[in-house]
C-alpha cells in the first residue's frame, strides 16, 4: 500500500517535471531568408559608403603622405621634379597602384563572401536548432505519455486496494452489529442503531434549524452540548431564571448561557446581551454566552464585542459545535 502511494507520488513528480521542461522549450524559430535580407542590405549599403567615399579619401591621404616623403627623401624643391619622382616611384612599384585603386574591390568581394557564408551558416544553425527543439519535444511528449500510463495503472491498483479494504472494513463493522451513517456533508461514520437514531435526529435538527424543538428542548440540547464539551451543566427553572437558561461549570469557569430559539428572520438584540450580562452576578458566573439558532443585530454584536467575557454563538457556530460534539466525536 505504502509502496503504491510512493509510486503514485513519484510518477506525479516526474510528470510535473516533464511538463515543466516542455513549457520551457523555446518556440521554434520561423526560418525565412527574408529574415536575413535586411542584414544583407544594411551591410551592402555600409560597404558602398565605405569603399566609395571613406576608402578613396584614405587612399588619397596615404598617397599625399607618400608624395611628401618622396620630396623630402630626394631633397628637390622643383614641383615638376617632385611629380616626376612620384610617378617613377608608383610606376616602379606597381603594388602601390594596386593598393591605391584595385585593393578595395578585392576587399569588398571578400567581405561579401564572408557575409553570404555567415547567412548560410546562420540559416543552417537555425534549422539544426529547430530540429533539436522538435526532437526534444517529441521525446518528452513520448516520455510523458509513458509516465501517464504508469500513473493511471498505479491509481487503478490503488483504488482496487482501497475498495478491497473498504469492503473488508464494512464486513468487520457489520459483524460487530454497527450500521453505516452518512451525514449531509457526505462524511461516513459507523455506530450502533441507538447512535444512528441520535445522529439522524441531530441531522434533522440541523436541516430544519431545530424548528422541531420547543424552547425548553432547545435549552436541553445546549446543556447536553456543553456537557459533551466537558462541563457540568444544569438547566435553570423555566421561570425566574433571570435571563439565564443553562449554567455550565468546570474547574475554572462558571458560564451563564442564554438560549434564544427564534423564527427565521428574527435576530437577537442588544437588550438580550445586556440581560444575560446582568444575570451573571446572581449565578456567580465569570463568563457569559448567548446562543441562538439565528443571528445577532449589529448593535448586539457591538455590545458583545465591547463587553468583557461575553461570547455570542449564531447559527453557523451552533451548527458547527453540534456537528462536532454530537456526530464527529460521538
Amino acid at each position: 500500500m505504502v509502496d503504491n502511494e510512493k509510486k503514485i507520488q513519484e510518477y506525479r513528480n516526474k510528470l510535473n517535471k516533464i511538463n515543466k521542461n516542455i513549457r520551457n522549450l523555446k518556440k521554434p524559430k520561423d526560418i525565412s531568408f527574408n529574415n536575413y535580407f535586411g542584414l544583407f542590405l544594411t551591410f551592402f549599403i555600409l560597404s558602398i559608403l565605405f569603399f566609395f567615399i571613406i576608402w578613396p579619401i584614405i587612399v588619397h591621404i596615404c598617397l599625399s603622405i607618400l608624395y611628401f616623403l618622396c620630396v623630402f627623401a630626394e631633397g628637390n624643391t622643383s614641383l615638376d621634379d617632385n611629380f616626376r619622382i612620384f610617378d617613377e616611384i608608383v610606376e616602379k612599384n606597381s603594388w602601390l597602384a594596386s593598393i591605391a585603386w584595385d585593393y578595395w574591390k578585392v576587399t569588398l568581394m571578400i567581405l561579401f563572401i564572408i557575409l553570404i557564408s555567415f547567412i548560410i551558416l546562420k540559416f543552417r544553425i537555425d534549422q539544426v536548432y529547430n530540429r533539436n527543439i522538435e526532437t526534444t519535444k517529441y521525446y518528452l511528449t513520448k516520455l510523458k505519455i509513458e509516465y501517464k500510463e504508469k500513473l493511471d495503472k498505479a491509481l487503478k491498483e490503488f483504488e482496487k486496494e482501497q475498495e478491497r479494504k473498504r469492503k473488508e472494513f464494512e464486513a468487520q463493522q457489520k459483524a460487530k452489529g454497527l450500521v453505516k451513517f452518512i451525514d449531509n456533508l457526505g462524511n461516513e461514520k459507523w455506530g450502533t442503531p441507538k447512535q444512528i437514531k441520535k445522529w439522524k435526529e441531530i441531522e434533522i435538527g440541523l436541516n430544519n434549524n431545530f424548528a422541531n424543538l420547543t424552547g425548553y428542548q432547545f435549552e436541553e440540547l445546549i446543556a447536553e452540548l456543553f456537557a459533551r464539551m466537558g462541563y457540568k451543566t444544569k438547566v435553570t427553572p423555566k421561570s425566574g431564571d433571570y435571563g439565564v437558561d443553562v449554567i455550565a461549570m468546570d474547574k475554572e469557569d462558571i458560564i451563564a448561557i442564554q438560549c434564544k430559539k427564534l423564527k427565521d428572520g428574527i435576530n437577537v438584540s442588544n437588550r438580550d446581551i445586556q440581560r444575560a450580562r446582568g444575570s451573571m452576578d446572581f449565578y456567580n458566573a465569570n463568563k457569559c454566552i448567548v446562543v441562538t439558532n439565528q443571528d445577532f443585530t449589529i448593535q448586539a454584536k457591538e455590545q458583545a464585542r465591547r463587553t468583557k467575557n461575553t461570547e455570542i454563538w449564531n447559527k453557523r457556530i451552533l451548527h458547527e459545535m453540534i456537528r462536532r460534539y454530537f456526530i464527529d466525536k460521538d
